[in-house]
């Protein structure tokens, strides 16, 4: 998979804290998705908001203020998607309320394994 970061001096915290943990997982061969309709995850963390747009190959970063339709909204507190990012539950996170969901939740069962930082990058 490849990240193409549009207008990156846009991005907000949350934006390129996203950056960071898709880019720990592009090299990955089992989290590739050809779908060929692109999915629009919506992330919002605090009052900020970043879109994910997974098109093909390519995992685009975009900031919120941009025209498009999400097919998934993923809404939580900064504290919380550091906490996912780091290893702890998305799941657990769900049933204590700590994470909101909206939309298709078929299409977020893929995309959950994007939230967490690789091995690697939580070890270094």
């Amino acid at each position: 998979m490849k990240l193409i970061t549009g207008k990156r001096d846009h991005l907000n915290l949350l934006g390129y804290f996203l950056e960071l943990i898709v880019a720990s997982h592009c090299d990955d061969p089992k989290k590739t998705r050809n779908g060929k309709r692109p999915v629009n995850l919506l992330i919002r963390g605090g009052r900020m908001a970043v879109y994910l747009v997974f098109e093909g190959t390519n995992i685009h970063i975009m900031p919120a203020n941009e025209d498009l339709r999400p097919h998934i909204t993923v809404s939580a507190s900064l504290n919380t998607f550091l906490d996912i990012s780091l290893g702890k539950s998305v799941v657990k996170a769900f049933l204590l309320g700590k994470i909101r969901l909206r939309g298709n939740l078929i299409r977020l069962l893929f995309l959950l394994k994007w939230l967490k930082l690789d091995k690697e990058a939580r070890t270094s």
